[in-house]
């Protein structure tokens, strides 16, 4: 760090940085290097980047027809014929079993794709992040990791996992800031108007990289064949969401009588709530409706499968768009 800061000081040359881990980078650069770095977060291919590689011409399609940056002007006539639409969807529930990371995205078989994902587990999780934070033993990081991958979208209990990781209370909650730290999870907290509410109530984990998650189940199976397939489209919409919006928070919405809203986003002092209904017909929920009463939103989103639709709530506008399209 102190090497790279006198060259950069000193010489007219760029350099270009790259690490696992935001810790990596802080602990051995970051520090020496305030105000010289710009910061770039690259993450696993978005669905849209990986269709750009496994079905080009359904991604200059996709492209072409609906813009994935304009998800509230959406209109029902840019949707795609049943054809193309279960081209979208087949690719996208690929997409969600084994992942964006680029060298998974690329292997030829389902064998290679779990052999790389296997490594990316024994070389970076529980090598590289076990070693910079100088944990003692890998085991409750790895049993961490995977009792989150079983609950993506559940309230976090600190207590639970305590008591089934043989970690204290505050380990566990280290570990959990560490694999947040290291693009393995994000945390997603509560929406509420008093901002100190919002820091102390449990939160939500979601995982980067879906085929991370799916490994560490050893589960590969078909999504409609899978208990978890509704949480997975949920964890896959909230990583869209979260490229769409880049810094932006995005959180979710529960009450004490437990209604909830799967995602909220607020935009330039307005609130957009969205809700995964990924099976069936989707209706409007109770819940969507308690937050629409409450906020009287101007738009509110169901994310579906396959299904396109436009309804009127009082003033708000709900819009359905298959998750296909972002």
């Amino acid at each position: 760090g102190q090497n790279l800061k006198y060259l950069y000081d000193t010489t007219n040359i760029k350099f270009i940085i790259s690490g696992s881990s935001s810790l990596e980078l802080t602990f051995q650069t970051g520090r020496y290097m305030v105000g010289r770095l710009l910061t770039f977060n690259l993450g696993p291919f978005s669905f849209r980047e990986y269709l750009s590689y496994v079905e080009p011409e359904l991604f200059q399609a996709l492209t072409k027809k609906i813009s994935h940056t304009k998800l509230s002007s959406f209109k029902i006539e840019q949707g795609f014929g049943d054809v193309l639409h279960e081209r979208l969807t087949h690719a996208l529930e690929i997409y969600c079993i084994y992942g964006g990371y680029p060298a998974v995205v690329l292997a030829r078989t389902m064998a290679e794709k779990q052999k790389l994902l296997e490594g990316i587990i024994n070389t970076y999780l529980l090598k590289e992040i076990k070693g910079l934070l100088h944990l003692a033993s890998e085991r409750g990081l790895l049993t961490t990791t995977r009792l989150l991958a079983a609950q993506i979208g559940n309230l976090v209990s600190y207590q639970e996992l305590s008591a089934s990781s043989s970690l204290s209370y505050q380990e566990v909650k280290r570990h959990i800031s560490i694999l947040e730290k290291t693009f393995i999870l994000r945390i997603v907290r509560p929406f509420f108007k008093n901002k100190r509410t919002e820091v102390v109530k449990n939160p939500k984990t979601f995982f980067l990289d879906l085929g991370l998650r799916n490994f560490l189940l050893s589960d590969f199976r078909p999504l409609q064949t899978r208990n978890d397939f509704g949480a997975i489209m949920e964890n896959h919409a909230y990583n869209a969401l979260s490229s769409l919006h880049p810094g932006r928070e995005i959180r979710f919405w529960r009450t004490k009588s437990k209604a909830e809203v799967d995602f909220v986003i607020e935009k330039e002092g307005r609130l957009y709530p969205l809700e995964v209904k990924y099976s069936g017909r989707p209706k409007i929920g109770k819940s969507l409706y308690s937050f629409i009463n409450k906020f009287n939103p101007d738009s509110a989103f169901v994310l579906t499968r396959d299904i396109q639709d436009k309804q009127k709530i009082g003033e708000t506008t709900v819009r359905f768009t298959p998750l296909s399209y972002l």
